[in-house]
């Protein structure tokens, strides 16, 4: 016997025991599938908001950007982080150099020139915006987790109406 049917036995041997002993099921699977987070395009996101009553987090970020994939994959893969996007917020990913063309104050524009719009020159850019789309603050720089969960947090609350998220930092 060659050492690749061997293999090729053992691999299936291992999966059908994992499958029938209940390892592999196919809800769960969908389950984690559907808390995944989605982006949406700036227009399409602020639409959705406003529909379900939700803030917005508008991420600016650029395709070279390393800090910004790593905080995408952050929110991504953490769970504590993406439960608070995705139940209170909707999240909105622009290209700081991208062409797509969005809706801003009933025209079109390239997302680019939403960039320059918004004034959200460094990467990545958080930016924060009512369920309506007024803005409520930005921040520039990589963000961990922790420092996610906390943002979110004081926007779900609404502490930003009372104080400054360093006050509502120095508080927790």
């Amino acid at each position: 016997m060659t050492l690749f049917r061997l293999f090729s036995q053992t691999v299936l041997a291992s999966s059908l025991f994992f499958c029938s002993q209940g390892f592999f099921n196919p809800q769960a699977a969908q389950a984690v599938a559907a808390q995944r987070l989605k982006a949406y395009a700036y227009d399409t996101g602020l639409k959705k908001a406003q529909a379900e009553s939700k803030w917005v987090l508008v991420k600016f970020e650029r395709e070279d950007c390393v800090y910004c994939g790593q905080m995408t994959r952050e929110m991504q893969n953490n769970a504590t982080t993406r439960q608070l996007l995705n139940k209170d917020f909707v999240w909105v990913q622009v290209d700081q150099k991208g062409q797509r063309k969005v809706r801003y104050q009933n025209r079109e524009i390239t997302e680019a020139q939403l960039t320059q719009q918004l004034k959200a020159w460094n990467y990545p850019y958080l930016l924060f915006l009512k369920p309506d789309g007024t803005p409520i603050g930005g921040l520039m720089g990589y963000q961990s987790p922790q420092a996610m969960q906390s943002l979110l947090t004081y926007i779900r609350s609404e502490a930003y109406e009372k104080m400054s998220f360093e006050a509502y930092q120095k508080g927790k």
